[in-house]
């Protein structure tokens, strides 16, 4: 614990006289979170460090955007799938079937499938399992990708997910707790409403060879539809270790890279955080815990059960929702979508045969996860998917933050800072926020575009003060030197301070202005949420550089005391950075052109690249393991200490 120097009585009550600024300014409950979860959303980066996300984002992914998806499938796929943003993504994806997955053959077998059979899931060639369903071979292993590409339109038996028209649950009065409509299947059992097994066994034989790279494309009516494609990875994707069996079938050397069109702009829910990661950290309680409402279920049940946990929340898009989402967006190693009607709402433009990277000589071998190429992808987006091919509305959004929750911090998640779950959260405020969550979907005119960008607003904020604020809690001259601090202080500020006329509240505002405009009087109308809170966190960081440049410049009883005033400046910066908690100050800086700043991405990462990530080349990624405890993939023999670390 640090131990703050006395400061004369005079300079704590200017420093008093600053802070009340705030509260009469509108601060609200956890404006530092909802601040961070602004400023990471649709990014590698920040949703990698802060993975429990707590916020529910409308998106849109505009008419032409090219997503992709893997299988060993070359049909079109069909009803609800997985799409990757990223071809590396869904390389994963792209293997040889590889016969039954473990335990398929214990699964009774039904006449039709639903697309979300899993038989469409790829599996691994070491036996961990992507998601709980029978999935498909997956490649290389790979970060929790859920790319499963649910090949059937949903029945008209209510059991898949389809629009809302007379079938289902009718809109829910104002107010009205509920549970989703249906609850997804529990403990990996099939959905006791259900007429047929919710994981049937593959029977059909594997796709015909196909001569070339690319062949003809074929729709959804020229052939009978399979259902394999990516699917969500598991616990860990192994790494490729040895080539597959020589005696195989031609058509089961090669898996099957396809790429879609929007045919129109897809309405989506954006779920923040690493949302796709299959752990029990807490990454899945957005889901499991709030919109499934999966309250008495192991938290995180999520080592498995992605096809349930799909189907519950294309079930909510279909029913409660009433069709007025398409899908979610979620996070692992890259950004993905479930979609949940695959013919709806997409054109294929291209299937490419491809050959499992790393077999075609024969030689066993080792890397990374999904391959070197995917790693760099991933870590390429840590800014943003890029090229305008997410929109996300920061008009309105939910968030847990926006809510003083008790216990939404008393959990014993393992990390270097403190993460929220939902596990110890009462269920009356679950089903408050769950119906906040059904409001927004609702009460959105997807037709007309958000007002304002605050993401961007978020990004000038920490451009102009993230430098400074670490310049100035670690420096070690600006914490002895008074006089220097002042002046570094006073150069940053001097925009806003009139040197013949001092006024706390005037400086403040006039500082915060720069970047946010003021709040609109509650008169007129309810300030946003995003204006709330990049409001209330530019005013502290005013206020606190304001109040650290009174303390630094002013005089001091004896000479003794000058470095006892820097320090307690330092010090009051100190707790405003422990209190912003930027991602930014866990940068790498410029890596060379083959290493990647190495932050942990389910299933990869030990507890040190949390804390201090670091430039990492290929040979030194692979060793990593550990932060996700036992879900993640065993670390390498002779792997340094981050490998064995748990």
């Amino acid at each position: 614990m640090r131990c703050k120097a006395s400061i004369p009585l005079s300079v704590f009550s200017l420093f008093l006289s600053l802070v009340s600024t705030v509260s009469s300014d509108g601060t609200i409950d956890n404006a530092n979170h909802i601040f961070n979860a602004i400023h990471s959303s649709m990014r590698q980066w920040g949703s990698s460090l802060n993975h429990n996300g707590m916020s529910f984002f409308l998106a849109t992914v505009p008419e032409g955007t090219q997503l992709y998806h893997g299988t060993w499938n070359p049909d079109f796929i069909k009803g609800m799938q997985w799409l990757a943003f990223e071809p590396e993504h869904a390389l994963i994806f792209a293997g040889p079937r590889r016969g039954p997955p473990p335990g398929e053959d214990k699964i009774p077998p039904h006449s039709e499938s639903d697309g979300s059979d899993g038989h469409d899931l790829p599996h691994d060639v070491s036996g961990w399992r992507h998601h709980d369903p029978i999935q498909e071979f997956e490649q290389d292993g790979g970060l929790p990708s859920r790319h499963r590409e649910h090949n059937d339109v949903p029945p008209t038996d209510g059991q898949g997910p389809r629009k809302h028209s007379g079938h289902g649950p009718p809109p829910l009065p104002p107010g009205h707790i509920y549970k989703p409509y249906p609850p997804p299947p529990r403990k990996g059992g099939p959905d006791r409403g259900s007429k047929r097994p919710w994981n049937p066994p593959h029977r059909r034989p594997p796709p015909p060879d196909l001569p070339g790279d690319s062949f003809e494309l074929r729709s959804p009516s020229s052939r009978s539809h399979k259902r394999e494609s990516q699917q969500p990875l598991h616990d860990a994707p192994p790494s490729f270790s040895s080539p597959p069996p020589s005696n195989l079938p031609a058509p089961e050397q090669y898996g099957y890279l396809h790429t879609y069109s929007t045919q129109h702009a897809l309405n989506l829910l954006y779920i923040d955080g690493l949302s796709a990661g299959k752990t029990s950290n807490g990454t899945l309680d957005s889901q499991d815990q709030l919109l499934l409402n999966l309250t008495g279920e192991q938290p995180g049940g999520g080592m498995g059960n992605e096809v349930q946990r799909a189907r519950g929340l294309c079930e909510l898009a279909a029913g409660l929702w009433e069709g007025r989402v398409d899908g979610v967006i979620r996070m692992e190693g890259g950004f993905e979508v479930i979609l949940c009607e695959f013919e709806k709402h997409l054109e294929r433009v291209d299937v490419v045969r491809v050959d499992r990277d790393g077999w075609g000589d024969g030689k066993k071998r080792r890397g990374v996860m999904g391959g070197w190429q995917y790693i760099k992808a991933v870590t390429s987006r840590y800014n943003g998917v890029g090229g305008d091919r997410v929109k996300l509305n920061y008009d309105h959004f939910v968030s847990v933050f926006a809510h003083n929750i008790p216990g939404l911090w008393d959990n014993d998640v393992q990390s270097d800072t403190r993460m929220p779950r939902l596990t110890n959260v009462a269920p009356s405020t679950l089903h408050t926020l769950r119906d906040e969550v059904t409001s927004l979907v609702l009460s959105t005119n997807w037709a007309f575009p958000p007002s304002k960008n605050w993401q961007a607003t978020a990004d000038t904020i920490i451009a102009r003060y993230s430098a400074p604020l670490h310049h100035i809690t670690s420096s070690a001259k600006l914490r002895s030197d008074p006089a220097a601090l002042g002046a570094y202080i006073h150069s940053l500020l001097r925009p806003f301070v009139d040197a013949e006329a001092r006024n706390a509240s005037l400086e403040t505002a006039r500082c915060t202005a720069q970047l946010v405009a003021p709040l609109t009087p509650r008169t007129v109308s309810e300030p946003l949420l995003a204006h709330r809170a990049l409001h209330a966190v530019t005013t502290r960081i005013c206020d606190t550089l304001l109040t650290a440049l009174s303390i630094s410049t002013a005089p001091a009883p004896h000479v003794s005391y000058m470095s006892v005033y820097a320090a307690r400046a330092v010090d009051e910066v100190k707790d405003l950075v422990d209190w912003l908690g930027w991602t930014s100050w866990k940068e790498c800086g410029t890596c060379g052109d083959e290493e990647v700043c190495f932050v942990p991405i389910w299933p990869m990462g030990a507890r040190e690249d949390h804390a201090r990530p670091r430039c990492r080349g290929e040979e030194s990624v692979a060793g990593q393991a550990g932060y996700w405890g036992r879900q993640g993939p065993p670390p390498r023999k002779g792997s340094g200490p981050g490998g064995d670390e748990r």
